[in-house]
């Protein structure tokens, strides 16, 4: 029976995620892009009790549908943060070394995740994908999940990520 006016409820995760040890998690884990009707969830596998780890992934679902339609892989933020750094400029004008040197660290150093999610709800939007340590935004093709651009330094006394 639907309670205070929600629909009935269903499962994000199913018997084989949950058995991989797949979790929610992070500080801001949801976000609903409202024309569209897909809900991200920001995602890590750990064990019981790590509801507050970062995600390592976004699983997108259609909710008319009431199923999982995409996975998307999150940046590596500590990959942003050596390259702004290391001031190889921003990724979108990179040449191919830089481009290069970029998936080797992606390869080479661990994904800590990111805490917080935040879709936009124009008709473009974007998936914005936040750590805290390192200090990084990512912006998303909330399609593909391919890296459009990066935010450096945005500060570390952020806690949420909104669209105003």
């Amino acid at each position: 029976l639907p309670i205070l006016g929600f629909g009935a409820t269903w499962p994000l995760l199913d018997d084989s995620d949950r058995a991989a040890q797949w979790r929610i998690g992070g500080l801001q884990s949801l976000a609903l892009h409202e024309a569209s009707g897909r809900l991200f969830v920001l995602v890590h596998q750990g064990p019981k009790d790590t509801h507050k780890d970062p995600g390592t992934e976004v699983w997108v679902y259609d909710l008319e549908e009431r199923r999982r339609i995409a996975k998307l892989p999150v940046p590596n933020p500590t990959v942003s943060f050596v390259a702004d750094q290391a001031k190889l400029g921003p990724l979108e004008t990179a040449g191919a070394g830089v481009r290069a040197l970029r998936w080797l660290l992606g390869k080479t150093l661990p994904n800590p995740g990111v805490e917080r999610i935040l879709v936009t709800q124009g008709d473009k939007p974007v998936l914005l994908a936040s750590s805290g340590f390192p200090p990084t935004i990512n912006v998303l093709d909330p399609d593909t999940g391919s890296l459009l651009r990066e935010v450096s330094e945005p500060g570390l006394g952020f806690s949420l990520l909104f669209e105003p």
